[in-house]
């Protein structure tokens, strides 16, 4: 893992200028570096004041945004490719949520991807949906920002002692 670490710490270090000028501040270079335990966090808000990246953001894939909830200035994250994001959602769900099935029925307590494209919550639910969720199973239960609870209960009650099913939410 710490061999991996470094040439990731390295790759960010020498492609990001911010990220760079945050370690430099902190004192910690590839060179001096003699853990990854030492391999320096940038603080979120940093993520809200400048834009981070290592490739060029006009050629950004995707951008997702943070909620907003905390400031008005909402937190960039942006993607040149969303390849290892797609390889990262799917077997982490199967392999700690759903081990011993292929499909479940999925109710999202939450807005869709459609409706909220920079979200990547949404996004990685998206995913799950697409992957994991019984066909024709698109049920997103958050429409303008309000919860339809009364189309969530009457779905559920429809599955209801018939199949498994998982409702996924925000805390």
């Amino acid at each position: 893992f710490q061999s991996l670490a470094f040439r990731i710490f390295k790759y960010q270090f020498e492609r990001n200028r911010i990220y760079r000028r945050f370690c430099e501040l902190e004192k910690v270079t590839p060179k001096t570096l003699l853990s990854w335990k030492d391999i320096p966090a940038i603080p979120a808000a940093a993520f809200k004041e400048f834009t981070l990246a290592t490739f060029n953001p006009k050629k950004a894939a995707r951008i997702f945004e943070t909620s907003g909830t905390t400031r008005v200035r909402k937190g960039r994250h942006f993607f040149d490719t969303l390849l290892l994001y797609h390889a990262a959602i799917a077997p982490a769900f199967k392999r700690y949520l759903i081990p011993d099935r292929k499909e479940i029925e999925l109710f999202f307590v939450l807005s869709s991807p459609l409706e909220t494209p920079n979200s990547s919550l949404s996004y990685m639910m998206g995913v799950v949906n697409k992957t994991f969720g019984t066909a024709g199973n698109r049920r997103f239960y958050v429409k303008a920002g309000k919860l339809d609870a009364e189309k969530l209960l009457t779905d559920l009650r429809s599955v209801e002692r018939k199949r498994p099913a998982m409702i996924l939410s925000t805390a």
